[in-house]
């Protein structure tokens, strides 16, 4: 739970230390009231945004229609990272629906156990997907990391699925499919190549 200040300009929400309005905020709830202790409906005003910050907003409703408030009231850099993170947990949800309206999709599974404790060196061993027990399908909302989908390719071919446009560098074996979101199409027949389907 978080606990911070506001002030109002413009109607709209601005940190400040020294503001009028007191915001509690924790996952999913949001209670504004003022020094006064008179409750303001958050719905009534607007956190300020800036043009990044409204980029990810639009990005997550495009796949989802999701209550973001309780991120958008907190600090800038906080803020962007919940907007991510959010993003990527819609972006997983939508690619899981798309995948298993055609095949069979686990979830996270475990490739090999990691002795990463004892070794002291990251190991990458648990995918976004695996569909059909033969191809893996990665869900990349931020970087690449060119060294985790390397790992990845010693056990399957694979996909890295991107929801918007962007590119990325990978392994032999494996595919980088941009505008998911606008195109799922363009995974599934992917994924089908690798499936021999």
């Amino acid at each position: 739970m978080k606990i911070l200040r506001f002030s109002i300009k413009e109607g709209e929400l601005v940190h400040d230390e020294n503001g009028n309005v007191i915001g509690v905020i924790d996952e999913g709830f949001v209670k504004l009231t003022t020094k006064d202790g008179i409750e303001i409906d958050p719905k009534s005003v607007k956190p300020k945004l800036d043009r990044e910050d409204l980029d990810l907003v639009s990005m997550i409703k495009r796949i989802k229609e999701v209550d973001l408030l309780d991120a958008l009231l907190l600090e800038k850099r906080e803020r962007r990272m919940k907007l991510i993170h959010t993003l990527g947990e819609v972006f997983e949800e939508f690619i899981l629906g798309e995948l298993s309206r055609e095949f069979k999709v686990e979830a996270h599974p475990k490739l090999f156990l990691s002795l990463s404790k004892f070794s002291g060196k990251r190991q990458h061993n648990t995918p976004d997907f695996l569909v059909e027990g033969k191809v893996i399908v990665e869900a990349k909302v931020g970087k690449v990391d060119y060294a985790q989908i390397e790992e990845y390719s010693r056990f399957y071919p694979g996909v890295v699925a991107l929801p918007y446009a962007g590119s990325c560098f990978v392994p032999r074996g494996w595919q980088c499919v941009n505008n998911v979101v606008l195109d799922p199409k363009r995974l599934l027949d992917r994924v089908r190549i690798y499936l021999g389907k």
